[in-house]
């Protein structure tokens, strides 16, 4: 094993300066996009939606698909902050992934030390799609904080001797990151099995066993205290989210029996039925985040070239390559107690996403991103391999220690420059065409008070009044009586296009937006006959270059 594996822990005043620049490095490339993007996406608008919701009282609207979750809570604390939209809530995701440097650091730290830290959290900073994800306005950011805080405060609960605190905080983040998303159930497991199998010689049994029930009652605490707070006027407990597990155990029945067999024939019909809850893209518009069909169901080539085509682009090419020389470095400790729970947490969510790609056909890439984060010293492994090979073929065996950092820093810093100007120029030339149609119904049209729209015209809608419209996702939500505006995605469904008649409001001739993919219902009164064409507006990117055509025909599904 490479020197750099076994090295001394560094010194507290070392330490310090690594932190703090692991810090900025993280931070400083997401407020540089932040900075750059001006619209938020589509998920994001999603949750606002959902906000809205909480806002007005529809409890069950607002449960009927995030169910118990404390992100749409976040975001409305957020609201109360002063800060302009939407830098209110990009602010979070780039302080929150700012924070997650020091429970990843330490996580690593434990399994295996401090060098290897740092080379992981390294990775954690400049890797693209986590940059991407990292200034919009989902939960992303969060659960991963959650997720990381959680196994860091369960592997210092299972290896030391800290004070009931230590559990308690760690039964905090194990709930935050169960009430964030479904996969923060698989801490649950990791927590029994590090407590009872890590414990020093010292600790007793007894002790062992009173830490695993601080851990675990802390999450239905936490339930419990939101049901009597947030939920406290709603007539029924709530307890989570559990739909995920049923259709993983529907599926894995189905695979055991015949094809023909009841269960199976009864679970196909069902998923096929089933409505799928929309989820938008959170990512570029042509990136591994945009959902993709699959057209023959039965084909298992396509599945298993889609679920690694996603995983491939998810990870980055050079990730990918980490991981596999990662994978013949330290395979040794792959078997570890310590690390391979963390492992077969990744293996649970990689069959998890599989199983939702054969059940609903398209998958998202960001699914991905929990595994990526988890095999990140394996990927520090292959990093440091790969730069003791090249220190060994492309230098001189003269050459001084310095010299080697100094080659070392450079190789370091142009990966990281490679990743970050992927990141930093991503182009989102679809969600600033969106913005700029609302804001031209609402100077041809406007202004409006009650905007409706369907699951993809969020976007469209936020721009047209400055707020959030009212997003009609399901039937138990509430609905304006007379909206003002109705905005859809192009084919109009049969139930929102009789929606619209119902309201007394006429399809808009847009004439000098015949490429888009919406279309819009207002009263007739607004629409004036005999005024000649408006002007077309000029649709561009964000930085005022000319459209990409495929914008106005990409399928962006909700998830």
């Amino acid at each position: 094993m490479p020197e750099f594996f076994i090295g001394k822990p560094f010194t507290q005043r070392k330490l310090g300066l690594i932190l703090a620049l692991l810090v900025l490095l993280t931070v400083i490339p997401r407020l540089l996009l932040a900075w750059q993007i001006s619209s938020i996406c589509d998920d994001g608008y999603f949750y606002l939606s959902v906000v809205e919701m909480w806002k007005q009282g529809q409890t069950d609207a607002a449960l009927n698909y995030l169910n118990l979750n404390i992100f749409p809570f976040i975001l409305w604390g957020l609201e109360s902050t002063g800060l302009a939209f939407p830098w209110n809530f990009k602010i979070w995701g780039i302080l929150i992934s700012g924070l997650t440097v020091f429970p990843l650091f330490g996580l690593v730290r434990r399994l295996f030390n401090d060098r290897w830290a740092t080379i992981a959290v390294l990775l954690f900073a400049m890797h693209p799609e986590l940059v991407k994800l990292s200034v919009e306005p989902i939960r992303e950011s969060t659960y991963w904080f959650c997720f990381i805080l959680a196994s860091y405060l369960l592997l210092r609960c299972a290896t030391s001797r800290d004070n009931i605190a230590t559990p308690i905080a760690a039964g905090l983040a194990t709930a935050g990151a169960i009430l964030t998303r479904t996969e923060g159930w698989t801490l649950i497991p990791l927590a029994c099995f590090w407590l009872l199998s890590l414990a020093p010689a010292t600790v007793s049994r007894l002790r062992q066993t009173q830490r695993i029930v601080i851990v675990l009652v802390m999450i239905p605490l936490c339930m419990f205290a939101m049901n009597l707070t947030l939920l406290a006027g709603y007539p029924h407990w709530q307890w989570g989210r559990f739909d995920r597990v049923p259709k993983i155990v529907a599926w894995m029945q189905s695979q055991a029996s015949p094809a023909n067999s009841p269960q199976a024939k009864t679970m196909t019909a069902a998923t096929q039925s089933r409505p799928l809850p929309s989820h938008s893209t959170a990512g570029n518009d042509n990136s591994s985040s945009t959902p993709r069909k699959i057209d023959n169901r039965d084909d298992e080539k396509a599945i298993w070239f889609e679920f690694l085509n996603q995983f491939s682009e998810s990870f980055e090419y050079f990730n990918l390559v980490l991981f596999i020389v990662g994978l013949t470095q330290c395979h040794r400790m792959l078997l570890s107690r310590t690390y391979a729970p963390l492992l077969m947490i990744a293996a649970a969510i990689l069959i998890a996403v599989f199983v939702m790609l054969v059940q609903h056909q398209n998958i998202n890439g960001r699914y991905f991103l929990s595994v990526l984060i988890i095999t990140l010293p394996i990927q520090a492994s292959g990093a440091i391999f790969l730069i003791l090979f090249i220190q060994s073929i492309a230098l001189p065996t003269t050459i001084s220690h310095n010299q080697k950092l100094v080659v070392t820093a450079g190789f370091v810093l142009t990966v990281s420059l490679l990743f970050w100007f992927e990141a930093l120029t991503s182009r989102h030339k679809g969600r600033v065409a969106e913005a700029t149609l609302g804001k031209h119904l609402c100077t041809t049209f406007g202004p409006f008070e009650k905007v409706e729209t369907d699951r993809k015209s969020g976007r469209v809608g936020f721009h047209t009044i400055g707020k959030m419209p009212n997003i009609l996702y399901n039937t138990i939500q509430k609905k304006f009586t007379h909206p003002d505006l109705l905005i859809l995605v192009r084919p109009v469904r049969p139930a929102h296009r009789a929606r619209a008649h119902r309201c007394g409001l006429t399809e808009i001739p847009l004439q000098d937006l015949r490429q888009s993919e919406f279309t819009a219902f207002v009263h007739p009164s607004r629409i004036d006959q005999s005024s000649e064409p408006k002007a077309q507006p000029q649709i561009g990117g964000e930085n005022g270059t000319p459209p990409d055509p495929s914008i106005t025909s990409r399928p962006e599904v909700l998830r």
